[in-house]
């Protein structure tokens, strides 16, 4: 994850491509910790044993990535796309709009 004004935890897992814009604040999630939470968790333990989860971020060519956004594992941001501020990018964009929820 990018924290604001660090350096990402995972950075081998980012990639970006060339004329790729970024505003400030942005978080980069390469990962989850919830295994962690669910397998010493007396509620979740005897379910089975849970792993962490990683992924890489990939982001292309001419991109435009607004403040703010959340960009969550597995995310690829194809050509000519755009997020918008204040957004959880957690979908494959394949259009001109990265997409979110």
């Amino acid at each position: 994850m990018l924290h604001r004004g660090g350096v990402p935890s995972d950075a081998f897992l980012i990639s970006i491509g060339n004329n790729v814009i970024m505003a400030a604040g942005i978080e980069f999630v390469t990962h989850d910790i919830f295994y962690n939470m669910l397998n010493y968790d007396e509620k979740y333990k005897g379910l089975t044993k849970f792993y962490p989860h990683f992924e890489p971020i990939t982001i292309k060519d001419n991109v435009c990535i607004g403040g703010f956004v959340k960009i969550m594992p597995g995310v690829t941001i194809n050509s000519k796309c755009y997020c918008c501020r204040r957004k959880r990018c957690d979908q494959r964009c394949t259009g001109r709009r990265c997409g979110w929820r």
